[in-house]
């Protein structure tokens, strides 16, 4: 007979999104998510397999909470306003005291210690942003809303190596407080 789950499973992984974000793929202990998520070791391998499985269900899960939402208007009504809430939430993301990179992109420095089916998810989010950043800029210039000459896959290019930076830039508090004239400038680029 077998045992009744004593947990939940996104319960589970919400939980350690927070240990994983803070220390990594890397840098995390099985008995750090012990730990932060109550479920016994032989739990989590029975319901997650590997640590890297593991991790994978868990970035699916910050993409669910975190992600979506932030990417959702830019699906919904491409356009410039859209991206301009993506970017504006991106800043206040980048500017959050609290804040300590993206759990995705974190993967890239450490690009050469992380696992491949990371990599792919990792690589899966940028190309999906990039791809909602360019169908942004093709409908604000349709709108009239930017000038039509430009191309608009250079310029997803162009933001998208902005907000990658931003991940990163965010992690230092003396950055903190430039974020937002970084976002102005590049608004500021795009209609040139």
């Amino acid at each position: 007979m077998s045992r009744t789950k004593e947990y939940d499973r996104e319960t589970v992984l919400q939980k350690a999104v927070r240990v994983f974000w803070a220390h990594g793929l890397a840098g995390t202990s099985m008995a750090q998510i012990v730990k932060a998520t109550g479920l016994n070791t032989a739990s989590m391998y029975q319901e997650f397999g590997r640590k890297e499985d593991f991790y994978c269900a868990v970035l699916d899960t910050a993409y669910q909470i975190i992600y979506a939402p932030m990417l959702e208007p830019m699906r919904r009504q491409p356009g410039l306003v859209a991206l301009k809430l993506y970017l504006g939430k991106m800043a206040e993301y980048a500017c959050a005291k609290d804040y300590c990179g993206c759990i995705y992109l974190n993967n890239l420095a450490g690009r050469n210690q992380v696992p491949e089916p990371v990599l792919r998810k990792v690589d899966e989010l940028v190309r999906q942003i990039h791809q909602l950043l360019e169908n942004c800029i093709t409908a604000a210039q349709a709108q009239g809303d930017l000038p039509a000459g430009r191309d608009p896959r250079a310029l997803a290019a162009y933001l998208g190596c902005l907000v990658e930076g931003l991940t990163f830039y965010g992690r230092t508090a003396r950055h903190k407080a430039q974020i937002p004239a970084v976002i102005d400038q590049a608004l500021a680029g795009l209609t040139q």
